[in-house]
C-alpha cells in the first residue's frame, strides 16, 4: 500500500479548534453541500474535452496532469490513521471537530460519489472554467479520504481547479470561508526558479499570510530528475551528461503523455542565456523540440508535451541555442531536467539527481511537504525512493 502522507501537518488538524463563522459565498460553482439542504444538489454538465485535451491544457499551464480514470492506479488509503498514530489522538478525544480543511485538486469525480465516499460534513465547489469536478479521476477524493481518516469530524471543502488563475480563486474562497488547513497533493513543473518564489508560491503566500496551514505533496519525481552544470567538452553546443553521453532517457508506454521540462539558473523573466530542449524516440529520431527564444525578457525555461506512439525509451537532449553563448564561459549554468509521464508508471532516468527535484509549491518555505510511504508485505513502513527532494533536504531511507 503506497500512501501520500502529509502526516506531520495533517495531525495538527485533529486538534479541537473552535469553529469559525462562515463568510458570504464567494465566486465559484458550488456543486454539493451537506450544510445547506434546502435544495437538491446541483450538478454541472460534464466538459466535452477528452482526457488528452485536459492533460495537454494542464501541461501548458503548469500542474502535472492526472491520468484518465481507466489508467489510474487505485491506491488504498485504508489504515492511514493507525500507520501515523492518529488513532491514539482519536482515543484521547481529538477528532478534528471544529476544524475546516480545504482539499484543492484538479479532479474529484462526481459530487455524489465524493459525498458517498467521504460522508459529512462536506462541501464541494468547482472553480474550473468547465464547471466540472475533473476528468473522471478521483485523485482528489483519495487525498480527502486521508484527511477524513486523520480527522473524522473535520469539515471538508473539495475545491476543483485546472489552472493557476482558478487555483488563486479557490484559495481566496478558502480564506473567506475561514479554512484552517489546505491539503494540496498536486505538483507544478518548473513554475518558478525553485527558490520558493513564482506564481504558484505567491498563491501560497496569500494563504499562509492569512493564517492558513498549507500542506503539499513532495511527490514522486526524484528519479525522473537530473541536475548539473552545462558541459560541452567538444564545443559542438550539445550538453554532455557524461563521457560520450548526450542523451538522458527513460521508458514510456504507447499512449503515455510525455512531459519534458528544462530550467536553468538565470534571472527569472529576464534571462539572456538560451538553451533548447529536444526529445528523441526509441528509434533515435527527433520527436519534438522546444526552441523558445530567450532574449533578456523571458524565463529560463523550455518545455514540451507529446504522446508516446510506441513502447520504448524516449530521451532528452539539451542544446545551446544557435548564436547563444555561455556568458561568462567559465561559469556555466546549472540545468534542471524533468522527464515525466502521465500516467506515472515510475521508472528512472539513465542518469538522475534527486537533489532539486521538488516541484512548486513544495519548495515554499512555509509549506509542509510530505512524501510517500509503504507497508506492502506487512513490513515496517519505509519511505519510497521516488519522493522529491530539494537542495539540502534531509535524507530519509532509500534517498527519499
Amino acid at each position: 500500500m503506497r500512501l501520500l502522507l502529509l502526516a506531520s501537518a495533517l495531525l495538527l488538524v485533529i486538534a479541537a479548534t473552535p469553529a469559525r463563522t462562515a463568510q458570504a459565498p464567494s465566486p465559484g460553482r458550488q456543486l454539493v453541500s451537506t450544510q445547506e439542504r434546502s435544495a437538491a444538489p446541483a450538478t454541472s454538465e460534464t466538459g466535452q474535452r477528452s482526457a488528452l485535451d485536459l492533460a495537454l491544457e494542464l501541461s501548458r499551464r503548469g500542474p502535472l496532469p492526472l491520468p484518465p480514470a481507466a489508467a489510474e492506479p487505485q491506491q488504498s488509503t485504508d489504515g492511514v490513521a493507525v500507520l501515523v498514530g492518529a488513532d491514539r489522538w482519536h482515543e484521547a478525544g481529538f477528532s478534528g471537530y471544529g476544524v475546516r480543511v480545504a482539499v484543492i485538486d484538479p479532479a474529484f469525480g462526481s459530487p455524489e460519489e465524493a459525498l458517498a465516499d467521504l460522508g459529512e460534513p462536506l462541501r464541494v465547489r468547482s472553480f474550473r472554467a468547465d464547471g466540472s469536478l475533473g476528468n473522471g479521476s478521483r485523485h482528489g477524493v483519495r487525498a480527502a479520504r486521508i484527511v477524513r481518516q486523520l480527522a473524522p469530524r473535520a469539515e471538508l471543502l473539495l475545491l476543483a481547479f485546472s489552472s493557476t488563475s482558478e487555483l488563486a480563486a479557490a484559495v481566496e474562497y478558502a480564506i473567506e470561508e475561514d479554512v484552517h488547513v489546505i491539503s494540496f497533493s498536486v505538483g507544478f513543473v518548473h513554475n518558478g526558479p525553485g527558490d520558493g518564489s513564482g506564481r504558484v508560491n505567491a498563491i501560497v503566500d496569500r494563504a499562509t499570510e492569512a493564517g492558513v496551514l498549507w500542506t503539499t505533496a513532495a511527490g514522486n519525481w526524484a528519479e525522473q530528475h537530473w541536475s548539473g552544470l552545462f558541459s560541452d567538452g567538444d564545443g559542438d553546443g550539445v550538453h554532455e551528461f557524461g563521457p560520450d553521453r548526450v542523451l538522458n532517457g527513460r521508458d514510456f508506454t504507447a499512449g503515455d503523455l510525455i512531459s519534458a521540462s528544462l530550467r536553468w539558473d538565470d534571472e527569472w523573466s529576464a534571462t539572456c542565456s538560451d538553451y533548447d530542449l529536444e526529445l528523441f524516440g526509441p528509434d533515435g529520431s527527433l520527436v519534438q523540440a522546444s526552441r523558445r527564444i530567450q532574449d533578456c525578457d523571458d524565463d529560463p525555461l523550455e518545455w514540451l508535451g507529446v504522446l508516446a506512439t510506441v513502447d520504448g525509451r524516449y530521451s532528452a537532449r539539451i542544446v545551446l541555442a544557435p548564436g547563444a553563448n555561455e556568458d561568462p564561459p567559465d561559469t556555466p549554468h546549472t540545468l534542471s531536467l524533468l522527464l515525466l509521464g502521465t500516467p506515472d508508471r515510475g521508472g528512472s532516468l539513465d542518469l538522475f539527481e534527486q537533489g532539486g527535484s521538488l516541484a512548486q509549491p513544495a519548495d515554499h518555505p512555509a509549506a509542509v511537504a510530505g512524501g510517500a510511504r509503504t507497508n506492502a508485505g506487512g513490513g515496517a513502513p519505509v519511505l519510497q525512493p521516488p519522493a522529491r527532494r530539494g537542495p539540502g533536504a534531509p535524507t530519509g531511507p532509500r534517498g527519499a
